[in-house]
């Protein structure tokens, strides 16, 4: 499994950055866009990003911008839970020219953060990093652990109706495409098996 650690000096002062903002004021309800979910070594976004940059065979400096644009994405949800993208995008462009990042490769993150507002349908990926982002931001889609993290997202967003809630992914799932090869590659699947069982489990609650 695919492990990332910061591999740049710059890098290393974002992670370190973001992991002691998520700790200090990050609130402690998200169950599902909690640290973990950008953090985690091998399931975050920023290890994710890194591997799609990699399979994708980016630049270094597309592959590095793509890893600081997954650390930040989430980063708005200290202050909101919806819309929190320009939030984020603000934030990167505060503190991202202390860690040595000019202004050229900030305004390269921050459509990359806007982008991974998934929820607007105006809101497409537009280049190779804008593409990596928003299929690293939805990697469980396609991953075996992904009716273990929809029940994160659940319960963060407060729905108890589970009849609901399988009915709203079917949608969003019927709806959702990966944009990167490699992505296509890797998850898609897996995606179709999880679609498959939502299916399956709305049915049966539909039936009961």
């Amino acid at each position: 499994m695919h492990e990332y650690k910061p591999h740049t000096r710059r890098l290393e002062l974002v992670h370190n950055y973001v992991r002691l903002l998520f700790a200090k004021e990050l609130p402690i309800d998200l169950l599902y866009h909690g640290p973990d979910h950008t953090l985690h070594p091998t399931l975050g976004v920023a290890a994710i990003a890194d591997l799609l940059a990699r399979k994708e065979k980016v630049s270094e400096t597309i592959r590095d911008l793509a890893i600081v644009t997954a650390y930040f994405h989430d980063t708005g949800y200290i202050e909101r839970r919806d819309k929190n993208e320009p939030i984020g995008a603000r934030i990167a462009e505060k503190i991202l020219p202390t860690f040595g990042y000019i202004p050229r490769e900030i305004e390269v993150v921050k459509p990359g953060i806007l982008v991974t507002d998934i929820h607007d349908p105006n809101v497409q990926p537009r280049n190779e990093l804008e593409r990596i982002i928003r299929d690293a931001d939805v990697d469980n889609l396609g991953r075996e652990d992904f009716f273990e993290k929809s029940e994160l997202l659940r319960k963060e967003y407060g729905i108890t109706d589970l009849k609901k809630w399988y009915e709203g992914s079917i949608k969003f799932i019927e709806a959702h495409q990966f944009y990167t090869e490699s992505a296509k590659k890797l998850r898609n699947a897996q995606k179709q098996k999880n679609l498959e069982e939502l299916k399956r489990r709305y049915e049966e609650l539909r039936n009961a």
